[in-house]
C-alpha cells in the first residue's frame, strides 16, 4: 500500500502547480517519473526490511536464507508495478480522491487474484479471469520458489492464498 501511494504526492504537486514548473526545466518526464519509482523502491525496501525482520526475529517465519533474499528480490521489483499504478492514479485523478481510489483497486485486486480466497475455489470464469490480475501474477511469482525449495505443502493448497 506504501508504495502506491507515491501516486498522492503527484497529484498534489500537479494540483499546486509543480508539474508545470517542472516542464520549463531541464528536467524530462521520464527522469521525473524515474525518480518517483525510485523513491517507491526505497520506501518498499524499508516496509519489505521491517516484515522480514519482523519474521526473523520473532522466529515465527522459516525459510532457507537463499529463499528469503529470492523472495524478498522478488517482491522488491515486483512493487514496481503498483508503485506505477499509484502513479498512474495520481496523474489521472485529483488529490481528494486518489488514496481511495487506490485503497479500492488494491483490494478489488487482492479479492480478484486469490490473494484471500485460493484461486482453485473460484468458479471456472472467475478462475480465467483472476490469473490475469497483477496480485494473481505477483503471488505465482513467489509461490513456485517456496515449493522448489520447501518440503512443505503449498499455502494455496492449506486454503491460504
Amino acid at each position: 500500500m506504501k508504495v502506491s501511494s507515491t501516486g498522492l504526492p503527484v497529484s498534489i504537486e500537479r494540483a499546486l502547480g509543480w508539474s508545470r514548473q517542472l516542464r520549463v526545466t531541464p528536467l524530462s518526464p521520464m527522469a521525473y517519473i524515474a525518480i518517483k519509482m525510485l523513491t517507491s523502491l526505497a520506501l518498499a525496501a524499508g516496509a519489505l526490511g521491517a516484515v522480514y525482520l519482523i519474521g526473523a526475529v520473532t522466529n515465527q517465519a522459516s525459510m532457507p536464507t537463499d529463499l528469503w533474499v529470492l523472495t524478498g528480490l522478488c517482491v522488491w521489483v515486483g512493487s514496481l508495478l503498483f508503485s506505477a499504478l499509484g502513479l498512474f492514479i495520481g496523474y489521472l485523478l485529483p488529490s481528494e480522491n486518489v488514496t481511495q481510489i487506490i485503497s479500492l483497486v488494491l483490494m478489488l485486486c487482492a479479492f480478484a487474484g486469490g490473494l484471500f480466497i485460493p484461486v482453485s475455489h473460484f468458479p471456472g470464469t472467475d478462475a480465467t479471469l483472476a490469473k490475469l490480475t497483477p496480485l494473481y501474477g505477483f503471488t505465482e511469482l513467489v509461490h513456485p520458489l517456496r515449493r522448489l525449495r520447501l518440503d512443505a505443502p503449498d499455502s494455496r493448497e492449506c486454503g491460504w492464498a
